[in-house]
């Protein structure tokens, strides 16, 4: 037997271990698990807890303005709730917002808590709430100082009074009226603004009213015990046989109110008012009588009179005069006056009065504002000299003294023209000084004009600097049109002068006073020789060329952009060779000058665009700097995507805008006889629907209209052919017709009736829109007339007083003997007209008078009285009834037995 075979038939011995069980002590680690989740549910139940929102109820009047999970409720500028939910209340009287607040507002939210909703708010006294124009009507509060918790709380309807806890110092004023003052009134002292209004109610006996100031910390200290406050508010009109007196104040104090406060002069009271005071709120400041008394002798008083003229400085009034003494003569005068104690400081010798009343010339209107409010005395101040009260006017206003700050300059012309003293001088259109003196120099060749150019402006003005006429009307035209380029009213009436300081490539020097200029004759003329700036091109970036007629308040540094975006700027501004046009240079940033294609459109995107009409405005505004320095845009129409990059020093047309610089369609000519308002981007409109605007207007070859270039893009086939009608609509303002007043918001545009002759662009438009009354249902007649007197299209046709149709044209008649008067009968009413019905004119008054009947008037209507109108009666016995096209003679005047008169005829259904 084999080996294999033994060891099959045994079994193997082995030896096999026994296990230890050891018991341990503690508990097992398997625990830890549903503890740890235990430990992280407490955490997050806490967490939630403390972390969850406070919800409060508050009751609103109206829930207009509150929206759910958008209108906040906030504390000095900080969120610290907003509302979840806004339901009606019950009793259907209010509604209920449910403010979920965060934890931490918990100890602000007590039972004396005052809740108010914030909104903008625009009146006459001022603007409110402005920051939610643009975040939304948002929940204010004043947290109380209650300890006791609560959750449901009323709104007030408006915010609560200033609080007397407030830090300053608080005051009652006791007036006979109220006038204009208001919550927030300014409180004044020496016109600066030292406080407000914080309340106003009556007193208990109704008597007076009780007005409640806050005096600011820092100003606290002005306020005695023996202050005189005085209201400063609204118009103040008195007047006699002799004339009317108005006392003006400024625009703020006048639409809000206002208190002014000063102390008595040489007043000794040296105690500061206190918390609680009350002081009586005088009318005015005359009587408050807080004025220094002076007397002024005037050598021609004439215009001045009591109670009426007021003394200035520099359009703030000092004070009025309060009597006028004459001397032997008659002539000369001694008045007395009380000012207001800020002119203590000019009470010296030195210190010049004198009578300021309006001039009338053919060029110029000087001291207009003394045309309106009538003469007043005008007060130049000095310390020089000792100190007095007395004083003796000068006959006309002191040159302005060189101590002036600013610049005072000497300006050599061979004409002065129009120019005269005080006549306006401009920098870029703003005024930036006036004319001071003009006189012949001793040769008696030139004249030397000095003038004085503001502080802050001086800087402008340095050795380079060049001045021109700019009185008057500079006018350049051509057969495509007219330019015209004026400063002001005042600068066309009295003349002006205008400067500018052209960048050139010498340094500049700056100039001191008395420093002398030559005066040329016009701005083409002081800009013959103008280099406007160097261009600079050592920067990296695409550099263009922009060719248009004028720059258009384009200034360097003015932005360039492509969808909004910022991707260059204008460096440069010069005229081009021929110097009717001007070269604006631009450069693009580097990484975007892929974006400037040879078929890509530059247009001007600089100033405020308008659109609109009565039913609302739409305002578009570009960026601040644009609105200030200009601005221009670009892009690249879709056909025009393909053309290749543009290369440096490339040239483009500069359009107006971006219609223009879009624009496609037919273009037709359009002539007018009168094209005012007219202008490049006027709108086309047909039933209301924009389909064209005016590409331009030019002066016609006769110069006695102007033809306008319309581009057409829509229905243009149906509008170019023989027979379309175009005109102007302009506003209609009048006592009976007011019509297209969208116009004085947007200004005018033309508007067209297709018609259906042979193609054609060239069109002859009309001065009023063709009359349509073959298309109008109703009974058509017509009424002869021998003249048309004031009778227009639209007036009415009356019968017993009640419009039953129009006026809907006239022509005269082919015999030219009479006046063909076409009118529409309303169908409803169509059955009231009969072939025996008598028309006659319902305009004027007819009026009948006698000794002993007295006198008796009689019209139709206010509208007819002024408008004019037609009116018919039918007799009770009426004939058969009027057809389309009958005719009937126009009575001068009703019989009165007409007027009796009183069939009864169906009216159609």
């Amino acid at each position: 037997m084999s080996d294999v075979e033994k060891g099959h038939g045994s079994e193997p011995q082995e030896d096999i271990a026994e296990a230890i069980v050891e018991h341990r002590k503690g508990i097992s680690m398997v625990w830890l698990l549903p503890l740890l989740a235990l430990a992280i549910g407490g955490w997050l139940v806490y967490k939630s807890f403390t972390e969850a929102k406070l919800p409060i109820d508050i009751e609103f009047s109206t829930g207009e303005g509150i929206i759910e999970g958008k209108t906040e409720v906030r504390y000095k500028g900080f969120t610290i709730g907003v509302v979840d939910k806004l339901v009606l209340k019950p009793s259907l009287d209010g509604v209920v917002a449910t403010v979920l607040f965060e934890r931490e507002a918990r100890e602000a939210i007590v039972d004396d808590t005052l809740f108010w909703l914030v909104k903008p708010e625009v009146s006459l006294a001022g603007v409110s709430g402005l920051d939610t124009l643009l975040s939304g009507n948002y929940i204010a509060i004043s947290p109380g100082s209650e300890t006791k918790i609560k959750n449901k709380f009323v709104a007030l309807e408006d915010p609560p009074p200033m609080s007397e806890e407030t830090p300053g110092l608080h005051l009652t004023l006791y007036s006979d009226a109220l006038d204009s003052i208001s919550e927030g009134s300014p409180v004044l002292y020496r016109q600066l603004t030292v406080g407000s209004v914080t309340d106003y109610t009556l007193t208990a006996d109704g008597h007076r009213v009780q007005v409640q100031i806050h005096i600011l910390p820092e100003f606290e200290h002005l306020v005695k015990k023996d202050t005189r406050f005085w209201n400063i508010s609204g118009i103040d009109i008195s007047g006699g046989l002799d004339g009317f007196h108005v006392d003006v104040g400024s625009v703020a104090t006048i639409v809000a109110g206002g208190i002014a406060f000063s102390e008595p002069v040489n007043s000794y009271m040296t105690e500061l008012a206190e918390d609680g005071d009350s002081f009586r709120l005088h009318k005015n400041f005359s009587e408050a009588e807080t004025g220094i008394e002076v007397q002024i002798y005037f050598s021609n008083a004439s215009g001045i009179l009591p109670g009426k003229t007021k003394i200035k400085f520099k359009g703030y009034e000092l004070g009025t005069v309060e009597d006028v003494e004459f001397d032997k003569n008659m002539r000369g005068a001694m008045i007395t006056a009380h000012l207001d104690p800020k002119a203590e400081v000019a009470m010296f010798e030195k210190t010049q009065f004198w009578l300021v009343r309006p001039k009338l010339s053919v060029g110029a209107v000087q001291d207009l504002d003394a045309l309106i409010s009538g003469p007043y005395i005008s007060i130049a101040p000095s310390s020089e000299g000792e100190k007095t009260t007395d004083f003796v006017a000068r006959s006309e206003a002191p040159p302005m003294s060189w101590d002036v700050p600013g610049l005072h300059l000497v300006i050599s012309a061979d004409s002065i023209g129009a120019l005269e003293r005080g006549a306006p001088i401009y920098y870029k259109r703003l005024l930036a000084g006036s004319v001071q003196n003009i006189e012949l120099q001793p040769d008696g060749k030139k004249v030397d004009v000095t003038v004085h150019i503001r502080r802050k402006f001086a800087h402008l003005v340095n050795d380079k600097t060049r001045f021109w006429h700019a009185g008057g009307i500079d006018v350049e035209g051509n057969l495509r049109g007219i330019k015209v380029r004026t400063y002001s009213v005042v600068a066309m009436l009295a003349g002006g002068l205008a400067f500018d300081t052209p960048l050139t490539k010498d340094e500049p020097k700056p100039v001191k006073n008395g420093h002398t200029y030559l005066l040329y004759q016009d701005y083409r003329h002081a800009h013959a020789d103008r280099i406007d700036n160097v261009i600079d091109k050592s920067a990296p970036g695409l550099y263009l060329v922009l060719d248009t007629p004028e720059p258009g308040g384009l200034q360097l540094g003015a932005p360039v952009s492509y969808l909004n975006l910022d991707v260059g700027e204008v460096i440069g501004l010069e005229l081009n060779e021929n110097d009717d046009g001007v070269r604006v240079h631009l450069r693009i940033e580097p990484r975007f000058s892929h974006l400037v294609k040879e078929g890509s459109h530059f247009w001007r995107s600089g100033g405020i665009q308008v659109e609109g009409g009565l039913d609302g405005i739409e305002v578009k505004t570009p960026s601040l700097i644009s609105m200030i320095l200009g601005g221009v845009s670009f892009d690249t129409p879709s056909e025009f995507m393909q053309t290749p990059l543009a290369k440096n020093d490339a040239n483009y047309p500069l359009f107006d805008s971006w219609e223009l610089a879009h624009e496609k369609g037919l273009e037709v000519t359009v002539y007018f006889e009168n094209g005012d308002g007219v202008k490049a981007g006027t709108e086309l409109k047909h039933e209301g629907i924009v389909i064209g605007r005016v590409k331009s207007v030019a002066l016609d070859e006769s110069l006695r209209g102007v033809n306008v270039t319309l581009l057409i893009d829509q229905f243009a086939e149906k509008i170019a052919v023989e027979g379309t009608q175009f005109w102007i609509v302009r506003p209609e303002l009048g006592l009976v017709r007011t019509a297209n007043l969208d116009t004085l918001l947007k200004g005018v545009y033309l508007r067209v009736v297709p018609g259906n002759g042979a193609e054609t662009t060239e069109f002859v438009g009309v001065n009023l829109p063709p009359q349509n009354r073959h298309n109008l249902t109703g009974l058509k007649l017509v009424v002869e007339t021998p003249r048309l007197n004031s009778i227009k299209r639209g007036n009415p046709v009356l019968f017993r007083e009640i419009q039953v149709g129009r006026v809907v044209g006239y022509e005269l008649a082919d015999s030219a003997d009479h006046v063909r008067v076409f009118v529409n009968i309303e169908p409803r009413f169509a059955p009231l007209v009969r072939d025996n019905s008598i028309f006659y004119s319902a305009s004027g008054l007819q009026v009948d008078a006698g000794i002993f009947s007295g006198v008796k008037i009689r019209t139709e209507s206010l509208e007819t009285l002024i408008a004019g109108g037609i009116a018919f009666v039918t007799p009770d016995e009426p004939g058969k009834q009027a057809s389309n096209g009958d005719s009937y003679v126009l009575r001068a005047e009703a019989d009165e037995a007409w007027l009796k008169w009183a069939p009864k005829i169906p009216l159609a259904n």
